[in-house]
C-alpha cells in the first residue's frame, strides 16, 4: 500500500481487482440479464440494480413479505451495495454495450434509471455456454431472487434506503 503526493491511499492491483473489479460486476450483469431472459422488452436499470444488491448482498431466503422485516445491518448492507452499484452502472453499461452483449433502449432524454438493458444474442452465447460454477450458481440465485421478490415501488423503496 503506497501514499501518494494527494494523500490518496493506492491499494495494489490484486487487493483492487479482487474488491473493485469491474468486469466481474459486468459478468454479474450478465448473469443477471440472462435469469430475467423471458423478459422480451429488456429490464430497466432501476430492476438491475434492485435484483443485483439483494443477490450479491447473499441475504438468504428473502422473500416479498420479508423485505420490510430485514434486521438493520442486512438492510444496510443492501442498501450500501444498491447505492455503490448505482453509481457503477453506467460504466459497466458501456463495457457489456461495447462487446455487444447488451443492447441498450432508450433516447438521448431518457434517464439513467429507465433505461431498458437487453442481452443480445452474443451474451446469450456467452452464458449459454458458461461452465464456470460461480456464475451458474450466480445465475440460479438470481433466478430464485426473482420468483421470490417482486420489483415493485415499495420494495425499491426499502432496498435503496428511501423509506
Amino acid at each position: 500500500m503506497e501514499i501518494n503526493n494527494t494523500n490518496k491511499i493506492e491499494l495494489p492491483y490484486s487487493v483492487e481487482m479482487l474488491f473493485e473489479n469491474k468486469y466481474l460486476d459486468a459478468m454479474a450483469v450478465l448473469c443477471l440479464l440472462y435469469a430475467f431472459k423471458s423478459i422480451k422488452k429488456g429490464m430497466k436499470t432501476k430492476e438491475i440494480v434492485f435484483y443485483y444488491s439483494i443477490v450479491i448482498s447473499e441475504v438468504n431466503n428473502i422473500e416479498d413479505a420479508k423485505i420490510d422485516d430485514l434486521n438493520s445491518s442486512y438492510r444496510y448492507n443492501i442498501q450500501n451495495l444498491y447505492l455503490t452499484f448505482e453509481k457503477n452502472l453506467s460504466k459497466i453499461i458501456i463495457i457489456l454495450s461495447n462487446q455487444n452483449y447488451i443492447e441498450v433502449i432508450g433516447d438521448i432524454g431518457t434517464k439513467l434509471q429507465d433505461l431498458r438493458i437487453k442481452l443480445t444474442n452474443e451474451g446469450f452465447v456467452i452464458l449459454e455456454n458458461i461452465e464456470n460454477i460461480y456464475f451458474t450458481k450466480l445465475i440460479e440465485k438470481f433466478i430464485n431472487v426473482k420468483s421470490q421478490v417482486k420489483f415493485t415501488k415499495g420494495n425499491e423503496k426499502t432496498i435503496s434506503g428511501v423509506s
